[in-house]
């Protein structure tokens, strides 16, 4: 039965943690979805001019932060999809590419 080597071991860790990390970020997205949600909510009960354009304002601010969320994670993606193609069997070479890279 042939071994794993050393090599393929920490491709496979280090995918691991870039895994979590992609967790984290999804999560985290996930809770600035919500609060631009919430943002919508309070802007459609708003009772006045000023409420309104505060949660609109805010609103606007979540948006940014997921379009900036959304980059990064496509770019940590990115960086999944590369080191998936250098992890290797002990004694085989490297898959050639044939992934399209996701435009971030």
């Amino acid at each position: 039965m042939p071994n794993r080597s050393s090599q393929a071991d920490d491709g496979i860790a280090n995918l691991d943690l870039r895994l979590t990390d992609l967790r984290a970020h999804f999560e985290a997205q996930l809770r600035t979805v919500r609060r631009a949600e919430e943002c919508l909510l309070r802007c459609r009960g708003a009772q006045d001019a000023a409420t309104f354009d505060a949660a609109a304002d805010t609103f606007c601010d979540q948006l940014t932060v997921i379009a900036q969320n959304r980059k990064t994670i496509g770019a940590l993606l990115n960086q999944i999809v590369d080191e998936v193609e250098n992890i290797r069997f002990a004694g085989r070479s490297p898959k050639t590419s044939r992934r399209p890279r996701l435009s971030v």
